[in-house]
Parts: C-alpha cells; structure tokens; sequence
C-alpha cells in the first residue's frame, strides 16, 4: 500500500509548497481509463508539441525541477496525471536518477537484442551523458517510437534505430501500482486557486482560493474536485490540492500482517480456548442480518455469546451486518439497527463496523444507488462515532464502487481465487471462505489484515462516548488529556458542517478564540499535535 507522510511532514508539506505556486490549468485534456498504461501514454500524447516556453513549469512543478533539461519532469507529471504510484515511477529531477532507480532495482534493460514494448521507459544520453527519458509507444523491430521531453524542451514523438549506443537501456514499470484519489479534506497548494462553476478550464472563475485553504472534497472526477467555498458550489484541479488527513490509515505506524476470521451462528458451539491458543489476532462477529424477501432485520443469536468469549479470550472484536437493503432509507435502518444493539449491550470494538455488501438484490438496484446507500451508512455510523467499512467482493469494487467514497472507511474485499483481484487500496482480504482453525467444526472464512485498527481507532477518537462536560485545554477536544491529529479531525468534521460539538468541546476547538469552529482552528490545533507552535 501507498505509504503517507506523517504529521510533521505533512505540515511542512502544507506551508512550503512553493512548487505549486502557480495555478494553471491544461488547454488539453485526456480522462483516465482505469488502464494506468493506456493512461500514462494518453496523458503524454496531449502534451506532444508543447515547449518549456508555453508550459515547461507544469511538468517542473511535481518535481521541483528548474533546470533546461526537465525530461524527467515530464515523465513525473504523466505519472501524476495517469494516478500510477511513485512506488513503480518515481518523481525525481533528473533523468540520472530515474535510471539509478531502476539499476538498483536490476530492472534495467540493455540487451542489444531487446525489443521494446508499449509503455517501456527508454533513456537516451546525449555526449555520454543520461538527458533523455521517454516512454515507448511502437516498434518495429528495427525503429522505436518514443514520447520524449528533449533536449530542445520540446515535447515530441520521435523515432530511434535500435542499433543506435546512445541508447542506454529500457524499464517496464509496474503498472499495477495505483495511487488513489480519494474524496475527503484536502489542502489547497497553490497561490491562488481557481475556483470554477464547472470542471472545466472554460467555465466561469467564481473564485480565487489562497494557499493552505482547508476544502472538504465531495467528489473527484476526471482530475476535478467538487467543493463548496463561500456559499458556492464548484470545482478545483486536483493537481492543486493534498490531502490533509494527517492519519491515514496506511501509514507506516498501522502496518500489519494479521489473521482475522469472521464468524456467525453457522459456526456452532466453538471451544474457546482451542481458538486462542491459534494464530488468530482479530474476529469480525455478524451482528445481523436483513431477509431479502421478507425485509426483516434479524439478530445472530449467537452474536452476544461470541462478542463476551471473543473480549474474555483477548481477541480485538468488530462486527458486520448482511444487509438486504435495496434504498437509502432501508441502510439507514439497517445501520440504525446495529448501533441501537450496540449502545443497549454497552458494546465496545476495537476493529470496525463493517455493512455486508454481495447480496444480488442490491446488485440489481445499479452501481449509482448502491453507493448512495453505503454513503448513507458511513453517514449514520460517523454521527454515532463508529469507525466503519464495507465488505464486497473484488468484482463488486470493479462493477458497482467508486474507491473515493471509502476515504476515512475501511474496505474489506473477499476475493477466493489465490489472489486479491481488486488493484486499489484495502484494508482486508477474505481470501477463502474454507479455512480450518482448531475449535471451530467444519469451515471458516479467513482474512489478512493490513492495518492495525485498535491503534488507528483510538488515535482518531473513534468508537467513543463524546465527553462534553469535562473541562480540558484549547485543542483537547476528545478530553483524552493531550492534543493530537484525532482532536484536528474533529475540528474540520464540526467546520465542514459534518458533525456538530456541544458545550466544553466546542469551547475547546474554537482554539483561535474567534467565537465560531473554522478550518483556521484546525490547522492551529494540528500545528500544535506536531509541535510546530
């Protein structure tokens, strides 16, 4: 997975961006496949023609690189462009050092007898030295056609025999290595942002949006993000903006390799004490389930049994609900009938809550009306403070979701065939449903999990009863006694209209003492988690 900046990092990020400085825009565009070969290649034919004098800064501005020889640069901005992780193609200034990249890696081609394929990176050295890198579209066996920033700053398509030395070697990516855009708060980054009435550079400027503005991201699509600024609706280019969640889920202080089952009545009486002596840190317990005929919600008979034994044994506990919702108005019942066992039985989970999604009735309301149905759950399980997902199949992330929408939700993906099929960001992996662990009879399903949930929960103040009595300090609004990244969310929910504070922690998070909750005291009380101030 996609590794994130820290806090300290990110804030550093937040305040010197100076490479972002500039707001433009493209004349031309090219809207991403899914396909980050056909898109990267897309993305660099729109450019072909263009020189450093009309738009050389575009390319410099993902790396930081003034110099004359920016080809490197250009092959960083297609990569931003296509959403193909820095983990396959770096964002380095110079060419040197994206070979250097590959040759550490052994992934340098130079065989004479090589034949280039389609999205190959091709280095060229002009007098001996590494200048130019392009990316391989044809070859004939004798000839290859490459997309090349030159050396004149041009960007152009050009031909090279193969036989030619100045041809120092080819790379083939990994083209599997996605990095996802994600709805959610993100910080403007550049000095001033245009803000337009439609995702396009035609459309109306309704605004100007200055450097280090905290905006809350509905929707991204085809590079556009879809805001509300000063009363307004419209969008902004995502090529201006980063995120500004400073606690995702895979950073490095989460990463883990754990086992998890989940498990229902159909598992039976389980002995106990044969499950904790397995290797096993996590189980998910279905709380219910909706009849897809009869429309009625459910109880697991067996769900308190299991939840108690699981706690007294040491296991870290969630939950997940079969839903047979077919409208927004049925998920909201069903989210509301998890939480209303959940607060009546005092149940605490360290894991997330997590709504079932595979049954074929809701495959048959369509791709639109399921995801506005998951919104509605994630909406009624963040106004309780419960940290919460989804569970669904590969071919389900493929056909029916959009992966914005799980931005701050864990995603479970089961998928039995060897290997995960879905190419995106998970959290979980389902990778059979016939496993055998000593205490249960017959079979279970099992999971990978990636992420260690009982730390990022509590770091985010998830899956908590609001104290809004205690007294505590500016900044503190979780009243845990200390300020942190989880207490900077808070303040962005309450700024962004997404929840609402009561008493002494609305005192707590007007931190500038302005008499209102603004994106303003977010960024002071993160600034202050970091010890910036």
């Amino acid at each position: 997975m996609k590794k994130f900046l820290s806090v300290l990092l990110c804030l550093t990020f937040m305040f010197s961006l100076s490479v972002f400085a500039a707001a433009q825009e493209d004349d031309k565009t090219y809207t991403n496949t899914g396909n980050l070969l056909k898109d990267f290649i897309g993305h660099a034919e729109t450019k072909t023609g263009y020189t450093s004098d009309e738009n050389g800064s575009m390319f410099d501005s993902v790396t930081g690189n003034k110099s004359d020889n920016w080809s490197a640069s250009f092959i960083a901005w297609c990569v931003l462009k296509a959403g193909i992780s820095e983990e396959s193609i770096p964002h380095v200034v110079t060419v040197d050092e994206l070979f250097s990249f590959y040759d550490g890696k052994d992934k340098i081609i130079t065989d004479d007898n090589h034949i280039p394929q389609e999205g190959e990176l091709i280095f060229i050295a002009e007098n001996g030295i590494l200048a130019l890198c392009g990316i391989v579209t044809y070859c004939d066996n004798q000839y290859v056609t490459a997309i090349i920033g030159d050396d004149d700053n041009t960007v152009k398509k050009k031909m090279y025999d193969l036989s030619l030395s100045k041809i120092k070697g080819y790379t083939m990516p990994d083209y599997t290595l996605r990095t996802i855009v994600r709805s959610g708060n993100y910080i403007t980054t550049a000095d001033f942002l245009n803000f337009r009435s439609e995702p396009t550079t035609a459309s109306e400027i309704l605004a100007k949006i200055p450097m280090g503005t905290i905006v809350d991201i509905t929707e991204i699509k085809d590079g556009w993000g879809s805001i509300r600024y000063d009363g307004q609706d419209g969008y902004i280019s995502m090529d201006y903006a980063a995120e500004y969640d400073t606690t995702h889920i895979d950073s490095p202080r989460y990463a883990v390799n754990w086992n998890v089952i989940d498990i229902s009545k159909f598992q039976g009486e389980i002995d106990w004490n044969k499950l904790s002596a397995q290797d096993i840190d996590a189980i998910i317990l279905r709380i219910g389930f909706r009849g897809t005929v009869s429309k009625v919600m459910y109880y697991d008979e067996k769900f308190l049994e299991f939840y108690n034994k699981a706690i007294e044994n040491g296991f870290h506990v969630g939950c997940y609900f079969y839903s047979g919702a077919t409208t927004v108005t049925e998920a909201r019942e069903e989210a509301d009938f998890m939480i209303d066992i959940i607060k009546n039985n005092d149940l605490k989970f360290d894991m997330p809550v997590y709504w079932d999604v595979e049954d074929d009735v809701i495959r048959d309301t369509g791709s639109d009306n399921i995801i506005a149905m998951t919104e509605e759950f994630f909406t009624v399980m963040d106004e309780e403070n419960l940290y919460s997902g989804v569970y669904t199949s590969s071919n389900w992330m493929l056909d029916y979701y959009s992966p914005e929408i799980f931005s701050g939700h864990s995603l479970w993906v089961a998928d039995w065939r060897g290997y995960c099929g879905y190419q995106g960001d998970y959290a979980m992996w389902q990778y059979t449903d016939a496993g055998k662990v000593e205490g249960i009879d017959g079979y279970t399903d099992m999971n990978y999990c990636y992420i260690n949930y009982p730390l990022l929960i509590e770091d985010l103040g998830y899956n908590t009863d609001k104290d809004v009595e205690t007294p505590r300090e500016k900044g503190d609004i979780n009243g845990d006694g200390k300020i942190t990244a989880a207490d900077a969310r808070e303040a962005l929910r309450a700024a962004a209209g997404l929840s609402e504070l009561e008493g002494i922690q609305n005192e707590a998070a007007d931190y500038n003492n302005d008499g209102k909750v603004t994106a303003a005291d977010a960024r002071l009380i993160l600034r202050k988690a970091a010890n910036i101030d």
